[in-house]
């Protein structure tokens, strides 16, 4: 197994990212990285698939290992995510039924009109403050059923959390306690008072005839205002980006329109917002030829296995009609992105608001 010293945070590998995974790929083993105690880096997207779908062997249920480096594990377990089956699978069933993509596409229109009015009569527009943020943070408090007023202090806390949570721990920290005493509060008011909504699900809700404990439904809570701002907002600010940096795909979907539910799978394939988690061994296990030992931390980079050559044609490439599109950008199996469907949504409604602005240029400035 090659030894590399990769840091997903360090600002070469984020400078050098499709460079050094491409490097990466060309191993038929996964590498080790030497970086945080050391890693697994699984890169190869059948390799990934072996991971994803194997939640037995390749564990997400130690609080703190998911992130990539890891992060304090003395704090509630960010459900589902940090958890294993088959408690995972009862936690989302609680709520799945609002993230069905029936139940999330009724707010198709509202968030029309949210993309629209944040995009109008503009000649400049910050794309994260002026329309991702805004439009994420009114599609989380629709689909949650939750006071849009509250946005902005979950776009504060969010942003402490994942921006300083390496540079400045201390700050993080304070961000997810603040966090977690509004989820907290929440569901005391829930129980207290049962709405139709995913916060009372999480409150009052029973798996075998028991309601989940406050550590579960908080930390179920708080992934879902920290994990579904944080990714669908650099999804849909990538896919912006790239739509200015190449004008022939935005002439492309400015004339046709129907091209977008395929255009923002293959921006989410590759600019794929979520780059890396992690997982921990349970048993010693082969995974591309290689024994890993059991308590080994792997590595799981979704963003480089999105652009295997072995699996996708001219994988660099941004391929508007592409189909069959196999991507892995919401992952796969049991651990499959509860809010994938609210994210397409913010993806489509975001990117038609800003198609029908004048055609527009990344300021370099």
């Amino acid at each position: 197994m090659r030894q590399v010293d990769l840091d997903p945070h360090s600002p070469d590998f984020v400078a050098r990212r499709d460079e050094v995974c491409a490097q990466l790929r060309t191993d038929d083993e996964p590498a080790w990285s030497t970086a945080h105690g050391g890693f697994a880096v699984v890169s190869r997207y059948d390799q990934v698939r072996q991971v994803l779908l194997d939640p037995g062997t390749f564990s997400s249920g130690v609080p703190g290992r998911v992130a990539v480096p890891p992060t304090d594990g003395d704090r509630p377990p960010l459900a589902p995510i940090e958890v294993d089956p088959p408690r995972h699978d009862q936690q989302v069933a609680l709520v799945s039924r609002w993230f069905s993509r029936t139940v999330v596409d009724v707010h198709e229109a509202a968030l029309r009109e949210s993309a629209a009015a944040l995009v109008h009569d503009r000649t400049r527009l910050e794309v994260v403050a002026d329309l991702a943020l805004p439009l994420v943070s009114h599609a989380l408090a629709l689909v949650l059923r939750l006071p849009t007023d509250d946005a902005d202090r979950w776009v504060a806390w969010a942003h402490r959390v994942f921006a300083t949570r390496v540079s400045n721990p201390e700050l993080a920290a304070r961000a997810r306690e603040e966090l977690l005493a509004y989820v907290t509060d929440l569901l005391v008011d829930r129980r207290a008072s049962p709405r139709d909504d995913v916060f009372t699900d999480l409150a009052v809700g029973l798996v075998d005839g028991e309601p989940l404990s406050d550590i579960e439904a908080q930390g179920f809570g708080v992934n879902l205002l920290l994990a579904g701002r944080d990714a669908t907002v650099d999804g849909l600010t990538t896919a912006l980006v790239h739509l200015a940096q190449h004008p022939e795909d935005q002439r492309r979907l400015r004339s046709d329109r129907s091209l977008l539910p395929r255009a923002v799978e293959e921006l989410l394939r590759v600019y794929s917002p979520i780059g890396d988690l992690g997982r921990v061994t349970t048993r010693p296990v082969e995974l591309g030829g290689c024994l890993l030992p059991a308590g080994a931390p792997v590595g799981v980079f979704y963003g480089a296995a999105n652009r295997d050559e072995r699996v996708f044609e001219q994988p660099d490439r941004v391929l508007l009609d592409r189909r069959a599109n196999r991507h892995l950008a919401f992952g796969h199996g049991v651990h499959r992105c509860l809010g994938a469907q609210v994210a397409r949504l913010v993806l489509r409604t975001g990117l038609d608001a800003a198609l029908d602005l004048p055609a527009f240029r990344l300021d370099e400035a």
